[in-house]
């Protein structure tokens, strides 16, 4: 979505088929250090700060670019080229690395790398701050956005991490990351009951689990019944544009079809997934880490 205010100044805000918000912003003096997003979008704006007429006012922790023009064909410039500049950016190498050290297994006398499945991996703990940016392919179309840890919330009982991408909040169980709801712009999208399991802690190469749960869509008074079973079929070495990563791989399935909805490689060096692959009635969506920041 774009949003155009007539006079001269306008944010930035590009919002993906996926309802994921294409994170674009840096603030110019920042009395703080820039959030991922801000990074970013500092790094697509260099790459299209050459566009006569148009005037960086600031770039925002959200995402949002603001700019001044004073041509509206410079205006359109600028949007092809903040376009292009995204589409190039989710190929790319990391901008961000961790700054906190990983502990691994020292590495075997044979050579081989060092293995994270050499003891069964507990769930991480997040901590506010901590940003993965993706990129996303699917026939929808194509983009970035970024997830950002923002809080801890208390709901039923349950602790939960909240983690937002523009205006949209994500809740995972603190226990397990297992995924519980997305609300947009305060109100519930969709509820899983029980909180769905995308892992089975501790994790190991060969673990399996089942779970039935229920999908809810309050908007669209509808409910699906899911039974799913997963597995964590191997460990991998995975490269992705963030860099190369130790990774489980976990696939989970329809457990009455048999057929292949999900499967993701997780990576305990950068406490998330780094490469998912979704399978959807309109095809098969792919996301990729490209940047993340643990601090």
């Amino acid at each position: 979505m774009i949003r155009f205010l007539s006079g001269g100044s306008l944010p930035l805000r590009f919002l993906a088929p996926s309802s994921l918000t294409l994170a674009l912003l840096v603030t110019a003096c920042a009395p703080t250090a820039n959030t991922l997003a801000q990074e970013l979008a500092l790094e697509r704006w260099k790459k299209c700060d050459h566009i006569p007429r148009v005037e960086l006012l600031s770039i925002h922790p959200d995402g949002q670019i603001w700019v001044r023009y004073t041509s509206s064909r410079s205006w359109e410039f600028l949007q092809e080229c903040l376009r292009q500049a995204a589409a190039e950016q989710g190929v790319q190498t990391a901008v961000v690395k961790a700054p906190e050290p990983v502990v691994t297994p020292s590495p075997q006398t044979t050579g081989e790398e060092p293995s994270v499945a050499s003891a069964p991996l507990s769930a991480p703990v997040w901590k506010r701050g901590y940003e993965w940016a993706y990129r996303w392919e699917s026939p929808r179309g194509q983009g970035t956005f970024v997830w950002s840890m923002d809080r801890e919330e208390v709901v039923d009982g349950t602790e939960y991490y909240v983690v937002t991408t523009g205006n949209r909040e994500i809740y995972w169980r603190k226990a397990d990351l297992a995924w519980h709801m997305d609300k947009v712009g305060g109100a519930v999208e969709a509820r899983n009951v029980p909180p769905r399991m995308g892992y089975a802690w501790p994790l190991a190469p060969g673990k399996t689990w089942e779970q039935s749960f229920t999908r809810e869509r309050p908007g669209d008074r509808t409910t699906e019944g899911i039974v799913m079973a997963c597995r964590v079929d191997a460990e991998e070495s995975i490269t992705v544009p963030a860099g190369t990563f130790r990774a489980l791989k976990i696939v989970c399935r329809n457990q009455r079809t048999g057929a292949i909805t999900d499967e993701i490689w997780y990576s305990p060096e950068v406490k998330h997934w780094i490469r998912e692959r979704s399978r959807f009635s309109y095809g098969i969506r792919e996301r990729e880490l490209i940047a993340f920041k643990l601090r």
